[in-house]
C-alpha cells in the first residue's frame, strides 16, 4: 500500500474508484483533514435520495469532493450551492467530467470567517427558523464540520 501525507486513517485513500483516486492524488499535498470522508459522502448521497431532497448548501467546499457527492445524488432537477472562500483548490474540471456541473453554483467570497459574517448569520438564522417551526423536522448532526438535515412533515 503507498504511503501518503495523511495520517487520519481514511479508507478512501485505497479506493479503487477513479474519482476517490483523482481527488485523492490532487488534494493529499494540501491538508487532507480537511476533506469529506467516503463514509460521509456515502452517507450524505444516501440521506439525500432517502429524503428526495432537490436543494443542498455545503460551506466550505475545499477540492469540491463532497459536492460532487451531493451533486451525483441529487435529481436531474437538483442543486447545490457550494460556498468557499476561494476557489484554488476546487476541482471544477472534476465535476464537468461527471456531468454534474450544471446543479453545482459555486459562491467564492468572505463569508465564514467571522461570527457576524453574512453566510454565518444565514445560516444561524435557517438554522433557528427550522428549530421554530412545527411544520419541519429537523437534525443537527455533528458530521464534517456540522450538518443539519430537514424536511416538510
Amino acid at each position: 500500500m503507498p504511503e501518503h501525507n495523511n495520517t487520519s486513517g481514511n479508507k478512501s485513500q485505497e479506493s479503487s474508484d477513479p474519482i476517490d483516486r483523482y481527488v485523492m492524488d490532487h488534494s493529499l499535498r494540501y491538508l487532507s483533514r480537511m476533506l469529506g470522508s467516503l463514509d460521509e459522502a456515502q452517507f450524505f448521497q444516501v440521506i439525500i435520495q432517502l429524503m428526495g431532497f432537490k436543494r443542498c448548501i455545503e460551506v466550505g467546499t475545499f477540492t469540491g469532493y463532497t459536492a460532487l457527492t451531493i451533486a451525483l445524488a441529487l435529481p436531474s432537477d437538483g442543486q447545490l450551492i457550494a460556498c468557499d472562500i476561494s476557489d484554488e483548490y476546487i476541482l471544477q474540471d472534476l465535476w464537468k467530467k461527471t456531468g454534474v456541473d450544471k446543479k453545482i453554483t459555486l459562491k467564492v467570497g468572505p463569508g465564514v470567517e467571522s461570527d457576524t459574517s453574512e453566510s454565518t448569520v444565514a445560516i444561524r438564522q435557517i438554522n433557528y427558523f427550522v428549530l421554530d417551526d412545527q411544520c419541519i423536522d429537523i437534525s443537527f448532526l455533528r458530521l464534517g464540520d456540522g450538518t443539519t438535515l430537514c424536511r416538510n412533515k
